[in-house]
């Protein structure tokens, strides 16, 4: 607190400070003190001080008792807003108020038909899960190293199967109502009506967005099963990354030249699950499954043509979500790279350590020649 003295000195001391400080009030006193030469026309100068010093006084103790509030603040000689609006203010300049605004201004681009739908309100939920893979595969193989692995044998196969045929009908689905709609073939805006075929297809593509969550079971049975070699980074990035660009997709175009890359990976999709509800049954059927090694090169050639086919449209000004375009486009460049290389490790490479092996143990060996004399002195 201040200490304010009661002198005349200090009386005047302060009605100066408050006279070169105080802005409106100031003003007020200056109109004070006309009014009261107006008025009387013979106040005294020390009678005005002695207003002065009083007004000043109350307005001080008016502030500090009531703490801070609109007014002049006395001890910084600045316009003071109260508490509430100050930290309105720093809300409003902050990074939290920036995110908030930027959140509600992509919802306003999102798409309104797929709000009421299971997790498309907020992206919350989706990103929860998606942490919650990784946590899961990477600390899971912790978790299960002193124990034994488990047996699902029958589990994989009927999970397998049940993906295939999830694939098998969002891949019919969504081509039957793109023909019954006369869809083009590649550059096709998103169609925002209530027509039953254009909702179908929305309603496919979020099955394909949930099934990438159905899918995190693949890592989780590999856990369980103690598969570690199959924890690879391209595993990880390709189950919880899927998730996240499948959720945008619903909920801000959920049709349209979507439905390209919907359909070629579905459609994978039912090839490589089929590949592993069979390879699930055992040794007898796997030696009958040749064309594994087909399925990295069918997945190549899929994300080949994605990437051509995104910077065709992006090359030829289609009208359909342009930043879509190229999350789509990048996106199977990334898988064209990391599939890329995986091909290389599993196959080529290995091809050739299984050759030099071969020609270590003596199974591929240089042509001899045979000494002519030798035989036939034998």
């Amino acid at each position: 607190m201040i200490n304010i003295a009661s002198s005349k000195e200090s009386d005047n001391f302060l009605f100066m400070s408050a006279s070169s400080g105080m802005g409106d009030q100031s003003d007020s006193l200056a109109g004070c003190q006309e009014h009261q030469l107006l008025g009387t026309g013979a106040s005294s100068a020390s009678g005005l001080e002695q207003q002065a010093s009083q007004q000043f006084h109350h307005n001080y103790d008016t502030i500090n008792q009531s703490g801070p509030q609109d007014g002049y603040n006395i001890s910084s000689g600045i316009f003071q807003q109260s508490l509430s609006d100050n930290l309105q203010t720093i809300m409003n300049n902050s990074v939290v108020s920036y995110t908030k605004n930027y959140y509600q201004w992509l919802h306003t681009l999102a798409d309104p038909r797929v709000e009421s739908w299971p997790m498309m309100s907020s992206p919350f939920p989706t990103l929860g899960l998606f942490f919650l893979y990784l946590i899961v595969s990477n600390y899971g193989p912790g978790w299960m190293k002193a124990r034994k692995p488990l047996e699902l044998r029958w589990l994989l196969v009927f999970y397998n199967l049940y993906i295939a045929i999830l694939n098998l009908w969002i891949t019919c689905e969504v081509c039957y109502c793109s023909y019954k709609l006369n869809y083009r073939s590649f550059c096709q805006l998103v169609k925002v009506s209530d027509d039953p075929y254009v909702m179908r297809i929305a309603n496919a593509i979020w099955w394909y967005y949930a099934s990438k969550g159905i899918e995190f079971a693949d890592t989780l049975f590999f856990i369980l099963r103690k598969k570690d070699r199959q924890l690879t980074f391209l595993h990880k990035y390709h189950h919880s990354s899927m998730f996240i660009v499948w959720w945008t997709a619903v909920r801000f175009v959920p049709g349209g030249s979507a439905i390209t890359p919907v359909v070629f990976n579905s459609f994978v999709h039912v090839l490589m699950y089929t590949y592993y509800g069979l390879s699930a049954l055992g040794p007898k059927v796997q030696k009958f499954l040749w064309w594994k090694r087909y399925l990295t090169i069918i997945q190549l050639i899929q994300f080949f043509v994605g990437v051509s086919i995104g910077i065709h449209l992006i090359t030829s000004g289609c009208q359909f979500t342009r930043w879509m375009q190229y999350v789509f486009s990048g996106y199977a460049f990334s898988f064209i790279i990391l599939f890329g290389n995986f091909y290389l490790n599993e196959y080529s490479k290995k091809k050739q350590q299984n050759e030099q092996d071969k020609q270590k143990n003596g199974l591929v060996t240089k042509p001899q020649v045979v000494d002519s004399a030798k035989i036939k002195q034998t």
